[in-house]
């Protein structure tokens, strides 16, 4: 009788041990008024990986990035007013399209890049997080930009 009971006991620790934990993480975005307007709900399964072990690369892009012979700087970030993009070999009447978008995959702008030197006014926006996107004969690059 003991041995099935330490069995028993033996089998379900096991099961218990197997079983995969989760996490939450839960974040919220506010209009201007204070209402609520989104809600993200991210479930991340907590298992130790080879990737726990060794500093992850980021893949947020804050600096210079290459698109098509085209360097392109976005800066300050995070900000709190304006975005100034930079573009290094944009030639002649070559021009590419840039397009800031909410959260919530919303277009917020779209505009033509056809100087070296462009400025996206960020004041009209409220504290959060948006993408940019620079597109260049269909070929298109993407920047996180924190607005604070």
């Amino acid at each position: 009788m003991k041995k099935i009971g330490l069995l028993v006991l033996f089998s379900l620790s096991l099961l218990l041990f197997t079983l995969s934990s989760y996490a939450q993480n839960v974040t919220f975005n506010y209009d201007e008024s204070g209402n609520r307007i989104t809600r993200l709900i991210v479930n991340k399964e907590l298992k130790e990986t080879l990737a726990d072990t060794i500093l992850p690369e980021t893949s947020i892009k804050l600096a210079n990035q290459q698109l098509e012979n085209l360097t392109i700087a976005v800066y300050p970030n995070p900000t709190t007013d304006n975005i100034h993009i930079v573009f290094a070999g944009l030639v002649g009447d070559a021009s590419a399209e840039g397009y800031l978008y909410s959260m919530n995959a919303e277009l917020l702008a779209s505009f033509k890049l056809i100087d070296s030197n462009s400025t996206i006014e960020m004041q009209q926006y409220t504290a959060g997080i948006y993408f940019l996107k620079v597109r260049k004969n269909n070929k298109v690059e993407s920047w996180k930009i924190i607005k604070q």
